[in-house]
């Protein structure tokens, strides 16, 4: 992933984005595919997630921008336009991930509502690049290192906000199209917890990202949604401990009891995709 406003060798920036799609065998995906000259109204998400991922490929990250602390041009880059996700676009890009730090848009205290302008801009960006005809993942990002790695100790604090981060996230999004993928967290770590305590709490984490998004209807539905190992790392046992949250997921049925795929959906194992960071020695 290429930053077309900061010209600059490549770095941790330009590996972040969906560099592997896992089936349940955990088979790794073909990393590109050529452009092409899809038009918004003719993109289609293929019925499998591992031809979804190829089908995104190459792909753009919009970094420093909706994630920057504690706004969105306080790391040096101007506000995210139409424009910028047109030149995207038009340079062969076919997917952007657009990381958000939610934490200092939402109230740190329960119900833990996110700020409605902040989610109007959010969605602003997110509405630009969908409508420029390119998939979108939208993420919880360094909210990960500012209070959901706490969990350990303050478990039903996190808990209770994480959800409700992604309560509102999933409400917001649920007529969102289907080039629309949830990612739900950037590089988890937990802090005070020993190995089997993290690997649960992650599991539990994305277990719970997924039944919210899954009952928030709409085209949630059958969107699809993004999980990752322990700090995005791809060694075998934290590839082998997400391998099992996959597995344990069930997206047979709609929440209507119908089938998932039934009247053209796809099957329910069709519709995760695992991501890590390969990053640079």
């Amino acid at each position: 992933m290429q930053d077309i406003r900061r010209r600059r060798a490549p770095g941790r920036l330009a590996t972040l984005l969906l560099a592997l799609a896992v089936m349940l065998g955990l088979t790794a995906v073909a990393a590109h595919a050529a452009p092409d000259p899809a038009t918004p109204a003719a993109l289609k998400v293929p019925a499998s997630a591992k031809a979804a991922v190829a089908a995104m490929q190459p792909s753009w990250n919009l970094g420093n921008t909706l994630d920057a602390i504690p706004e969105e041009t306080s790391w040096g880059n101007p506000k995210a336009t139409r424009e910028l996700l047109a030149k995207v676009r038009a340079e062969g890009y076919r997917s952007v991930r657009i990381p958000v730090t939610w934490s200092d848009h939402q109230a740190a205290t329960a119900p833990y509502t996110i700020d409605a302008t902040y989610l109007d801009r959010v969605e602003q960006v997110v509405q630009y690049a969908l409508d420029e005809g390119l998939y979108v993942v939208l993420n919880v990002h360094h909210d990960s290192s500012q209070w959901v790695s706490k969990i350990a100790t303050e478990h039903d604090t996190v808990r209770a906000r994480f959800d409700a981060t992604w309560t509102q996230i999933a409400e917001r999004f649920k007529d969102a199209p289907r080039t629309l993928l949830f990612e739900a967290i950037n590089e988890p770590t937990f802090e005070g917890a020993t190995a089997e305590q993290k690997a649960k709490l992650l599991d539990e984490l994305q277990v719970s990202f997924h039944r919210i998004v899954r009952d928030a209807g709409g085209n949630n539905d059958d969107r699809l949604l993004v999980l990752t190992s322990q700090v995005g790392t791809p060694s075998q046992e934290l590839m082998d401990d997400l391998h099992r949250t996959i597995t344990s997921l069930d997206d047979a049925r709609r929440g209507d009891g119908r089938p998932s795929d039934a009247g053209g959906g796809v099957q329910g194992h069709h519709r995760r995709v695992l991501r890590h960071h390969p990053l640079p020695g």
